[in-house]
């Protein structure tokens, strides 16, 4: 193993700081603020300059298909290949432990498929292909790393893992440490709960340690992009519980700037952050990408249901193609496929790449921790049914916590003030809160100040709270994977966990089919009258359709566009 500190010397890093990417040590202040070594003192971002808005801020996109006006859309792409990038240190793992190393293949083909684990080589688009593939191939996968003690990793980390007190990896971080730290990208296909956020940030902590210093006026060294702002969020609390050595900001919108420019001007090593104001900070020129060289794209399938692929093209045009990158999912349908072969295999080359999948790339899939149960209400019934439940939640353990999805803002306020003026300690979660009041709803869910929590689907991925015993879908979602992840909010980590889902037969008769073949595949309990109903059809008004459309190019139907994940609804 090469050990972390023995590449901190200076590696011919320099341009506008002592170690930029780039070749040769020119570049005056321009490296700092005016873009990619562009000399002299221009504000301008990466090369376009701050002006380049074309037309105005009226019609028109960017060459990355970001509208004019919106940030990020007066940045260029870059022409690497003018650019002399000089080589950084990636594979921290040349040598296994002796317990991973003597794990014979049985052992581990058998480990894999009992945690629902397939490790690939290479890119591949399907679970059929890749096992093809696999079987007239003779490249060895690395072992999983069972215990936290077979990889040297820092003892602040280790020391933070015993505090959680976490016994062992979750399958999903035995299987990608070997391959993150081996220098490789790596495509991760997993539902939510399964630990990624982990698998992702404890080679980053390694990765950041074996690079030279961050001086001031120097980028992060890695980029964490989350989705919404909540997941950033969620993720900053875990580098700051695994992490506290390590600089780090968090940048969302829908929060004053002010002290989010003041963190990045500290020069945190590692950022997380949503892509709007990512490219917002970015081409103010209030920090730069110059070091970064581990990259991470978190819930991608999220990241374009909600419009954000030219934000992403922006982002990962203005990082050297060589980073380490990591691309994160929970489903695998084409448009994150696309998304992983431009950007986790460079120039087309996939080899070095792998690609874990927990419980299969080819179909959407719940933790078999969780209980399924399904109610048939009718809406008017649903208020009483919903007290009940609660109140049998209570009676059998007063510290439960309970999390209650609702399909719009305005029944989550009431159903909020009705369950209040009952004597219900209940808080309230949703799009047009500020966002110092979700902090406060999630910060108070989370301690148990308040035991229930009403949110809309603002709260289905990523929130990051362990013990919730109980979900209910007071509305059925308009998705099937959005079903998935909001039962995915408990049943975290190989808890067990309940979701009750309330289902309206003449409503929602027609997602019986994808809500069936859910629950067969994860070993639950279907109810007699929910096949009855499978023969209704999947059409427009209530169907479980595919969340993505058929465009691939920037703007995108229910994400409204642009980056409305940092800015508007999320």
């Amino acid at each position: 193993m090469s050990g972390y500190g023995s590449s901190r010397g200076r590696g011919g890093y320099s341009s506008g700081s002592r170690y930029s990417p780039y070749g040769g040590r020119g570049g005056s202040r321009g490296g700092s603020r005016g873009g990619y070594g562009g000399g002299g003192r221009g504000r301008g971002g990466y090369g376009g300059g701050r002006g380049g808005y074309g037309g105005g801020r009226g019609g028109g996109k960017s060459e990355y298909g970001i509208s004019f006006g919106q940030a990020g859309a007066g940045l260029t792409p870059i022409d690497w290949s003018s650019k002399t990038l000089n080589p950084f240190p990636r594979n921290f793992y040349e040598k296994e432990h002796p317990e991973t190393a003597k794990q014979s293949d049985a052992e581990v083909a058998k480990w894999r498929q009992e945690n629902g684990i397939d490790v690939f080589f290479g890119y591949q688009d399907s679970i059929e292909q890749a096992r093809r593939q696999a079987a007239n191939s003779d490249h060895v996968i690395p072992k999983p790393i069972m215990k936290f003690e077979h990889y040297k990793f820092p003892a602040d980390i280790l020391s933070a893992v015993k505090a959680a007190g976490f016994e062992a990896p979750t399958p999903i971080q035995a299987s990608t440490w070997p391959l993150v730290m081996g220098g490789n990208n790596v495509i991760g296909i997993a539902k939510t709960g399964s630990g990624k956020t982990l698998a992702f940030l404890f080679p980053a902590i390694v990765h950041i340690r074996a690079q030279p210093p961050v001086s001031r006026g120097d980028g992060p060294i890695a980029l964490i992009v989350a989705p919404t702002r909540e997941l950033a969020i969620q993720i900053e609390g875990e580098v700051q519980k695994f992490a506290g050595y390590s600089r780090h900001a968090c940048i969302y919108g829908g929060a004053p700037k002010g002290p989010q420019m003041q963190k990045l001007r500290q020069s945190p090593e590692i950022v997380a952050g949503t892509p709007g104001r990512i490219l917002d900070f970015l081409e103010m020129g209030i920090t730069n990408f110059r070091r970064i060289t581990y990259v991470v794209c978190d819930e991608a399938d999220r990241m374009l249901d909600m419009g954000f692929e030219p934000q992403l093209n922006c982002i990962f045009g203005q990082v050297r193609p060589d980073r380490q990158m990591l691309l994160y999912s929970a489903t695998w349908p084409q448009e994150v496929r696309s998304l992983a072969r431009d950007y986790v295999c460079v120039d087309g080359k996939d080899d070095n790449v792998y690609q874990v999948a927990v419980g299969g790339m080819d179909k959407l899939t719940a933790v078999k921790t969780v209980t399924q149960i399904i109610k048939f209400v009718s809406a008017s019934e649903k208020r009483s049914m919903l007290k009940t439940l609660i109140d049998e939640a209570i009676a059998e353990d007063e510290n439960t916590k309970i999390l209650v999805f609702i399909a719009t803002k305005a029944n989550c306020n009431d159903m909020h003030q009705q369950l209040w003026s009952d004597g219900y300690w209940v808080t309230c979660m949703h799009g047009d809160k500020q966002q110092y009041q979700r902090e406060q709803a999630l910060g108070d869910f989370k301690t148990g100040k308040m035991k229930i929590m009403l949110a809309t689907d603002v709260a289905a991925r990523g929130i990051h709270v362990d013990d919730i015993n109980l979900v209910i879908n007071f509305d059925m979602p308009g998705a099937i994977e959005d079903y998935v992840h909001r039962i995915g909010r408990t049943g975290r980590a190989g808890k067990k966990g309940k979701a009750i889902s309330f289902f309206d037969k003449f409503k929602d008769a027609a997602r019986a089919q994808k809500l069936i073949k859910i629950m067969t595949d994860a070993e639950q309990q279907v109810p007699p009258e929910l096949y009855s109903m499978r023969g209704s059809g999947g059409g427009r008004r209530g169907g479980y359709g595919s969340r993505y459309s058929s465009r691939r190019s920037g703007g995108g139907r229910r994400g409204g566009g642009g980056y409305g994940g940092g800015y508007g609804r999320y």
